[in-house]
């Protein structure tokens, strides 16, 4: 893929980006639904924490394949192959299987935790614009 085409593509990627964090902070502004804040936890704010997790997870396996002991846990438990492994460490390659399971894990459950507490929000707003219909009027 050329230059342009990689300009093209990212400049589309982070204007989407930046067009959701504009519509999501308008929803939450106009219901006051603390929903839409974590659906911006979920949908903006961790896959750049994904993406800063997966820069970290690269650079301390190859420190571990270069011969070297990582300090940050939970990359501490990397080794190189099967020489070295004992106890709750693990292969590099295990390592990397593992941490993308947990990251999309939590991923989707902050998707889960978002949506649930949006439709909580709604059915309450419902609920309030029922009961002021249902209240009784006094006779005149």
């Amino acid at each position: 893929m050329s230059n342009a085409a990689w300009v093209v593509a990212l400049t589309l990627y982070f204007g989407f980006f930046i067009g959701m964090c504009v519509a999501l902070f308008l929803c939450f502004r106009r219901s006051g639904n603390k929903g839409f804040l974590w659906l911006g936890i979920a949908l903006v704010l961790w896959p750049i924490a994904d993406a800063g997790l997966d820069v970290l997870r690269e650079h301390y396996a190859n420190i571990v394949l270069a011969g070297g002991r990582p300090w940050l846990f939970p990359y501490s438990l990397m080794v190189d192959g099967l020489h070295g492994w004992s106890g709750w460490q693990m292969p590099t390659g295990q390592f990397r299987c593992v941490h993308d399971y947990v990251k999309e894990l939590i991923g989707q459950s902050l998707l889960l935790f978002s949506f649930i507490v949006l439709l909580k929000g709604f059915s309450k707003n419902k609920k309030d614009d029922t009961e002021e219909k249902m209240l009784p009027t006094e006779p005149s």
